[in-house]
């Protein structure tokens, strides 16, 4: 067998060597975003009274439409 043939099959065997131990990694301590903290999360907005909610609501509403409105008005003066 040609020497580059080595090559390539020693390079597949050591990326396959690294794949398994980067989803054992993955597996044993996740990177993402964990479904507990996300439990914590809407458990804590649930404990939250309703007024509250709906201000929180009412706020980050108030926030995307300033910033739709703003990104509009951008595009007008930047228009060609």
């Amino acid at each position: 067998m040609p020497v580059s043939v080595w090559w390539l099959l020693g390079l597949l065997a050591v990326s396959a060597a690294g794949w398994w131990w980067e989803a054992r990694r993955e597996r044993r301590r996740p990177t993402s975003f964990s479904r507990r903290q996300a439990a914590r999360q809407l458990a804590a907005w649930r404990a939250l009274p309703t007024s509250v909610q709906a201000a929180c609501d009412d706020e980050a509403l108030d926030a995307a439409e300033a910033e739709e409105t703003a990104a509009a008005f951008l595009r007008t003066l930047y228009r060609p």
